[in-house]
């Protein structure tokens, strides 16, 4: 009897040491992931305010001395990646010319189809799946990108309208934001972030920065095939004479030093202001996809850059987080386990 109850109590206490085991571990896997994440977050941290520290915040370069860090971490076993995205194409906003220019669409697919769909269906977040029907996966990752600003006086008018009616809940051609816009356009008047507010009205609080006058690409960092397809454009339908070879002019300067916005005048002569060029190229950066990782582990987030008031100045750049995740690459040998099931 009294070596029953012994090996009874016996076996309570394994299991209960057994399941205190466990639960240790549990706990300490929950601990160690929280850990892990919080020490990714602090390292994407250190890179935001590097970039709000930036000593020439009038312009984004790979001159900037954010781009050391992201070589070089600090921080042993990390891997740092900063990408400018806004500085790309959004099938959300682009006029054909830009769109037919950069040949985006699949072959079989006429520009008529696609702005059909993105009038019904449009703005899309996820550009990348909402468009996968008309741009293929690789043009999309390397061309385009859903986070940029509305400029008044580049997006396609359509989708410009059917922006601000997804923000104020207006129907945009029955407010004084759109006679405002027709006036400007009849009148050739270039928008600017000095009268965007004027012309944004009543619903400036709404719409701003989503739709803004502010330049479509930094010149620094724009991938040079959309430069060249730009600037072309620019010549054969606006019918402006510029000397040279300015996406040459422009990547051999940016190789060398930062482009500023007093440099790009003469990049691009002989007129640069007040011509739609001022819309399509600047030297700022408006949205960055930053990423860091660690043994298999990432976090990722992408920043905006909020623009001045319009008529005021920033003292130093603002950014805000808009979107994060986690993810974690699974493991070597899960992988290969998948293949060989695949098999």
């Amino acid at each position: 009897m009294v070596l029953v109850i012994f090996l009874a109590v016996s076996v309570i206490f394994l299991s209960a040491a057994a399941f205190s085991g466990g639960l240790l571990k549990l706990t300490y896997g929950i601990k160690s992931e929280y850990d892990e994440r919080a020490f990714l977050a602090a390292e994407a941290g250190k890179i935001i305010e590097l970039l709000a520290e930036d000593p020439t915040p009038e312009a984004d370069s790979r001159l900037d001395p954010v781009w050391a860090e992201i070589a070089l971490p600090s921080a042993p076993g990390v891997t740092l990646k900063l990408e400018d995205i806004s500085s790309r194409i959004n099938p959300n906003a682009a006029v054909d010319l830009l769109v037919k220019g950069m040949k985006l669409l699949k072959p079989d697919k006429l520009f008529e189809q696609f702005e059909k769909y993105r009038l019904e269906n449009g703005p899309l977040a996820d550009v990348k799946s909402g468009y996968d029907d008309f741009i293929a996966e690789e043009d999309a990752d390397k061309f385009c990108s859903g986070f940029t600003f509305f400029n008044v006086n580049t997006a396609d008018e359509q989708m410009l309208y059917r922006l601000f009616e997804r923000r104020t809940g207006k129907k945009a051609t029955s407010t004084a934001f759109s006679a405002h816009l027709r006036k400007k356009k009849l009148d050739k008047v270039l928008v600017t972030e000095k009268n965007i507010k004027e012309v944004l009205g009543v619903d400036y609080d709404d719409v701003f920065p989503f739709i803004s006058a502010e330049p479509d690409l930094n010149v620094n960092l724009a991938p040079r095939e959309i430069l060249v397809v730009l600037l072309n454009i620019v010549k054969k339908n606006y019918k402006m004479q510029l000397k040279g070879d300015p996406a040459a002019a422009i990547m051999g300067m940016r190789g060398q030093t930062e482009i500023t916005e007093a440099a790009l005048p003469a990049l691009l002569q002989p007129k640069f202001k007040n011509t739609i060029l001022e819309a399509y190229l600047g030297c700022r950066t408006w949205f960055w996809r930053l990423s860091a990782t660690k043994e298999g582990l990432t976090y990722q987030c992408v920043l905006v850059r909020l623009p001045a008031a319009p008529g005021g100045k920033e003292k130093a750049p603002r950014f805000r987080i808009v979107e994060e995740r986690f993810t974690r690459a699974p493991a070597e040998a899960d992988t290969e386990s998948a293949a060989e099931n695949h098999e």
